[in-house]
């Protein structure tokens, strides 16, 4: 009978002992197996985002000036210019032949030389009956006639070669109408001497770049748009300019139609060769100084968007609102701020209302640090895991050192 009591007995304080834990664990929470340690503990950046339509483009230019020449190519004497020459404005480009300028400015040339000769002997000569009329006595009427004489001879000579000196002015400036100066600073572009009616082109700044948009980019792609530009191989020279115009008649290829678009550059856009060839980010939207998060830390529950934030303790699940994606990051538009903890790379076995532990770090405890701790706190840590998300003031203390 006693030992039937016993079994009895046993029975009881098991169900007892049992009864009560499931009692507490269900009243306290059950804080020992809803603590999870994590070292993925992170803090929310923040930082902008872009998102952008990638495309091509050339360096060119909407100014193109065209000197034609005459259709006579047998007048041209000489062309200055090559294709690829950088001109300024006055280089000149060619010059037409002018032999019988050249004839009469010779001409004119041997005679002003012939009368500035001339002018010269009577030079001398008056200079001589000066001295003559002032050592010489009796003469005077004489000397003084052949002194107007000489007078009258010099002032003849003078107008002879004023107007001579004119008309040779007049024939140079005549030649130099001969040769054809550049309008505008700028690139030779081409010298065509073939073609009906020769020309030479020169294109000018400002450069703007050339690209083009297939049928299914197009609505993408508005006037006003901003865009980065790169030049192929110079990764660190990144250029900014503006969409400023999309054709409407598009260049047709094979069965697909594409629209040309420019873009015009807003800084130091004298350094890009003409003719170049660039990368285009045309920024289709950006976010400024949002808040962001490694993709690794959002999860899908239920088509929500979730990321699990630190509370004091404790875990709390936020349904957050996503925005632009940028490599590895992610904008979040609302849910969560810059500045909160959250996990990344949350284990499965995660969810609201657990307690984060991180590992304790050993490398980082300085043994100073121990001073700070009661033997109480001590115990108290090692029971209950260390740097525990809810620290007390003893280890806010220590972390401050």
């Amino acid at each position: 009978m006693r030992k039937k009591w016993m079994i009895y007995g046993t029975l009881i304080v098991f169900s007892l002992f049992f009864s009560i834990n499931l009692y507490l664990f269900d009243k306290y929470d059950k804080s020992l197996s809803r603590t999870v340690i994590s070292d993925s503990i992170i803090q929310v950046k923040q930082r902008d985002f872009t998102l952008f339509f990638p495309a091509k483009g050339v360096v060119s230019s909407p100014h193109i000036e065209k000197i034609f020449l005459p259709t006579d190519m047998n007048e041209v004497e000489k062309i200055f210019v090559r294709r690829g020459q950088e001109v300024q404005m006055g280089t000149p480009l060619f010059s037409l032949k002018s032999n019988q300028l050249d004839e009469q400015i010779e001409e004119l040339a041997n005679e002003l030389a012939f009368w500035q000769q001339q002018q010269n002997e009577v030079e001398q000569s008056i200079d001589s009956l000066k001295m003559d009329m002032e050592t010489q006595e009796g003469q005077e009427n004489s000397q003084a006639l052949l002194m107007q004489q000489l007078q009258s001879e010099r002032r003849e000579i003078e107008s002879k070669i004023h107007h001579l000196t004119n008309q040779k002015a007049y024939l140079e400036k005549k030649k130099e109408k001969q040769i054809v100066k550049s309008p505008a600073a700028g690139i030779i572009d081409n010298v065509e001497l073939n073609k009906p009616h020769p020309f030479i082109s020169i294109v000018s700044r400002p450069y703007l770049i050339k690209g083009t948009l297939s049928e299914m980019e197009l609505p993408k792609i508005k006037e006003g748009q901003r865009v980065k530009i790169i030049p192929l191989g110079q990764r660190k020279n990144i250029y900014s300019g503006t969409i400023t115009e999309i054709d409407k008649i598009p260049t047709q290829q094979k069965k697909e139609s594409f629209y040309p678009f420019y873009v015009h550059l807003e800084n130091n856009e004298a350094s890009l060769p003409y003719g170049s060839h660039v990368s285009l980010s045309i920024i289709l939207q950006e976010s400024k100084d949002v808040p962001s998060i490694p993709k690794t830390s959002i999860v899908q529950k239920r088509k929500k968007h979730i990321v699990y934030k630190l509370s004091k303790d404790k875990v709390d699940a936020r349904s957050v609102q996503l925005g632009l994606a940028d490599g590895l990051e992610r904008e979040i538009a609302s849910g969560i701020h810059a500045g909160d903890w959250i996990i990344d790379n949350p284990p499965s076995s995660l969810y609201e209302g657990m307690t984060i532990s991180t590992p304790m770090e050993l490398g980082k405890i300085k043994k100073e640090y121990f001073r700070y701790f009661s033997k109480t706190d001590m115990a108290s840590l090692i029971t209950s895991g260390f740097f525990r998300t809810k620290t007390d003031d003893v280890i806010e203390k220590m972390m401050k050192k």
